[in-house]
């Protein structure tokens, strides 16, 4: 009797188990959600949502970058970027300004002290620095960070620019 009941415990138990996966498994859903009237999903590891009729791919949503500190100092001004070394993630920061409107000047500035009639933006690319950093080192706005947080960054602005923020 014992062993008849074991049995038909452990088949209750796997019929159980079936039904719960069935209505608790998330596998294969879409991860999602809306900010401030723009529906961003996951597809693999790319956030996509639609912008202008385009479905734009990005790396990081606005949940991930929102918390940036940002200095409202930028104000449609000429836009000086300068730093000691180009990579990727700088690069793509000069787009993200190009894509806010901001214009190059491509002169080269030596330090923070001279220059107060633009804006002036040091990028500081530095392996050591995890999170991004955006702060005011006399009259530049210095942004600060790892390749990784310099693309946040950069999405930080993106996400501005697009009216996200």
């Amino acid at each position: 009797m014992n062993k008849k009941y074991l049995v038909l415990g452990l088949g209750l138990l796997m019929i159980l188990l079936m039904i719960g996966s069935a209505f608790f498994s998330f596998e294969g859903e879409e991860e999602g959600f809306n900010y401030n009237g723009y529906y961003f999903y996951k597809t693999g590891n790319i956030w996509n949502t639609n912008y202008n009729g385009q479905v734009m791919q990005l790396e990081y949503n606005p949940r991930d970058v929102e918390n940036i500190q940002n200095f409202q100092v930028l104000n449609g001004k000429a836009v000086y970027f300068f730093y000691e070394s180009e990579n990727d993630a700088i690069n793509f920061l000069k787009t993200v300004f190009q894509f806010g409107g901001f214009t190059f000047v491509p002169e080269k500035i030596e330090d923070c002290k001279t220059e107060t009639s633009v804006n002036l933006i040091y990028v500081e690319y530095n392996e050591e620095i995890k999170e991004p950093i955006i702060s005011k080192r006399d009259n530049c706005i210095l942004l600060s960070g790892d390749s990784y947080s310099l693309k946040k960054i950069a999405y930080y602005y993106l996400y501005k620019f697009m009216g996200i923020f």
